[in-house]
């Protein structure tokens, strides 16, 4: 159950980073 919610909170933070680069090339 941990490994799964450390692998969420991974994914939401390389969410977050692609998003802020998409953000900052517009």
């Amino acid at each position: 159950a941990q490994e799964v919610e450390e692998t969420m909170k991974r994914i939401q933070s390389h969410k977050g980073v692609v998003g802020t680069i998409v953000v900052n090339s517009e």
